[in-house]
């Protein structure tokens, strides 16, 4: 594996590998690439047509992929808690790059559904009083630890400091205290749509209504957009919260893969 420490370099890469019938799970913006080349965790191999990203994370590793050739197996030991997420079509599309990572020793960590609400649904939710709040530069700690108590990182879904600071200050993240906080919902935000992309409460303040109230709150924000929500299938709980507000599963899915053992970068 190669660090990148140039946009260009990436890009010329990304281009070069973008073509029909290339199978990828490559979602990165311009400024993501932008915001891994300067934290220093953008590493490259590319192999006979086909290209790895791995993003270096703490304590484990985030990998992307252009693959060309299904047959072709990676010529490189991969980092110790690699992880990769295959996203499916409502066609299933892409079971075989499942297949294929599962070849070189990766296991399956976790299956997701996605879930959408269309941007022209009523807003007017549960019933019940919003308590949720923008959170402040000064609540990143606080958030920080209920994330990492909330997701496992083997699931490769928690955002670097960096993000979760950009995102902080970029009003993309909401909260709701009981003094501390005990609720936090971080979103991504485009033109046309919105993500949720963490909705967590803290354990002793589960069954509350804090969830509710998170997703309350966004949705009398961004009513007017489509809106998306990846959640772990079968999770009962989560699924309650978003479908009364609206979401209902798209017909998506996901498959979360992660590999122990290879060799770690320097």
């Amino acid at each position: 594996m190669r660090q990148i420490v140039g946009f260009s370099e990436v890009s010329r890469l990304v281009a070069e590998h973008m073509k029909p019938g290339v199978v990828t799970n490559n979602f990165i913006t311009p400024d993501g690439y932008r915001s891994e080349i300067a934290a220093g965790s953008l590493y490259v191999h590319d192999w006979s047509g086909n290209l790895l990203l791995l993003r270096k994370r703490d304590g484990y590793h985030l990998l992307t992929f252009y693959l060309n050739d299904l047959n072709m197996l990676p010529d490189i030991a991969l980092p110790p808690d690699t992880v990769t997420e295959i996203p499916q079509k409502p066609s299933g599309a892409n079971p075989d790059a499942v297949e294929y990572w599962m070849q070189i020793g990766d296991r399956q960590t976790l299956k997701r559904i996605r879930l959408t609400r269309k941007s022209d649904q009523a807003t007017a939710l549960y019933g019940r009083e919003t308590f949720a709040l923008c959170a402040t530069p000064e609540d990143f700690n606080e958030i920080h630890a209920l994330l990492r108590d909330s997701f496992d990182h083997r699931t490769g879904c928690l955002p670097s400091e960096t993000e979760l600071c950009r995102d902080i200050a970029d009003g993309a993240v909401m909260c709701v205290r009981d003094g501390p906080i005990c609720g936090v919902l971080r979103m991504s935000a485009r033109s046309k749509s919105v993500e949720i992309c963490h909705l967590a409460v803290r354990e002793d303040m589960r069954g509350r209504g804090v969830a509710y109230s998170l997703v309350q709150a966004f949705v009398e924000r961004y009513g007017d957009k489509k809106s998306t929500v990846w959640m772990v299938d079968g999770y009962a709980p989560a699924l309650k919260v978003y479908t009364a507000a609206g979401f209902v599963p798209d017909g998506w899915r996901s498959v979360v893969l992660s590999m122990c053992g290879g060799n770690a970068l320097s």
